[in-house]
Parts: C-alpha cells; sequence; structure tokens
C-alpha cells in the first residue's frame, strides 16, 4: 500500500534473470490527492486479454468522499493504466467507497468485488457494496450491506471475494449476522451466484 517512486504503492512484476529474481517497477500510483488512486489494496486478476485488474482503497478524484480525495478506484492495466470505475461518484458515495482487494473475475470477463464503505444515499456514508464491472464496461452495485434489519445481511466487508471452481463466489464482512454478541453480531460469510 506504500512505495513506488510517490510513496501511494506501484505494482510491480518480479522475474528470474537465471541468477536471481529481480523485481521491476510497472507502474507507480500518484501522489496523495492526485486522480489515479493510490494505495493499491489486494491480489490483482487477469483479464481475459492478460491484462491486470485491481483496486486501490483511496483517490480516484471524486471528491464527495469523507476526505475529499477520492473513494478509491477500480484499475486495469495492460499497455497503459485505466481507471475503470472511480468510487463515490454518486452522492453520499453511493456506489460504493474504500474498496479492499482482492476481485475475482468470471468466464465472461465480469469483474467482482466490495467496498468497505459507501452504499447508503440516505446516509453521510453506508457499510459496503457488492459490485460488478461487466465486460461492456458498466458498473452495477449488486447488494448494499446492511440492508437488513439490525444488519442481518453484515455490514463492511473486508478481503474482497474469491471464486470457487463452480463459479459462485465468496467473501465476509467484519459485523452484522444473525446472532447478536452483547448487541453486536460478528460478522457474516455471503455467497454469490451470477
Amino acid at each position: 500500500m506504500s512505495g513506488g517512486a510517490n510513496g501511494s504503492g506501484a505494482i510491480f512484476h518480479v522475474a528470474f534473470d537465471g541468477e536471481k529474481w529481480r523485481d521491476q517497477d510497472v507502474y507507480s500510483f500518484g501522489p496523495y490527492g492526485s486522480g489515479d488512486g493510490y494505495q493499491p489494496d489486494g491480489r490483482v486478476a487477469f483479464t481475459p486479454s492478460d491484462a491486470l485488474v485491481g483496486v486501490t482503497a483511496d483517490g480516484g478524484g471524486n471528491t464527495i468522499d469523507y476526505y475529499h480525495q477520492g473513494g478509491g478506484t477500480l484499475y486495469s492495466i495492460g499497455s497503459s493504466y485505466t481507471i475503470l470505475h472511480s468510487f463515490c461518484a454518486k452522492p453520499a458515495c453511493a456506489d460504493g467507497e474504500y474498496p479492499g482487494g482482492p476481485i475475482a473475475m468470471d468466464n465472461q470477463g465480469d469483474i467482482f468485488g466490495t467496498t468497505e464503505g459507501g452504499g447508503n444515499a440516505d446516509e453521510q456514508s453506508g457499510e459496503g457494496v457488492l459490485f460488478r464491472m461487466g465486460a461492456d464496461g458498466k458498473y452495477k452495485v449488486l447488494h448494499v450491506f446492511c440492508s437488513l434489519a439490525d444488519c442481518a445481511d453484515g455490514g463492511s466487508p473486508v478481503d474482497g471475494v474469491t471464486s470457487a471452481p463452480s463459479g459462485v463466489f465468496f467473501g465476509a464482512t467484519s459485523y452484522g449476522g444473525s446472532h447478536p454478541t452483547q448487541g453486536y453480531a460478528g460478522g457474516t460469510v455471503f455467497m454469490l451466484k451470477p
């Protein structure tokens, strides 16, 4: 989440040159407050065209998030760096805020992930979303967490999503659920079947 030319994180490549492993920066994220995102988070995934996709926890240029620096990005890097979605693009960050990796992909090239905040257009922020970025470039919120009474569906998902060989995706939330202990429930495991 740090390092690189600007101290905001970098994408790097490691290769064996016949004698030892060497790393090389492929892309350095911009400095704090830049529009290209900073603080990359979680594992990256390969697209069918061999580009890398990942998320940054902050940045992206939208100034309606809490810190007015952007709520993170979903990016792709192949021959060039491209922002696929800048979070907090909607009022109250209804499209999600602060994505966390890893992300996952299906066989059609659709990207799935979660954000730790955002999703609630009626409040300051929200408790996160499950999202899909279609291979057609269309972004969609699939689920807004804490949308059930007492957060029975969980809130603030952590560690993104992971895919099973069957094509189903799984993830976890840091709190919520249907078994409260001392007023709080300890989280949920959720499943998405696209």
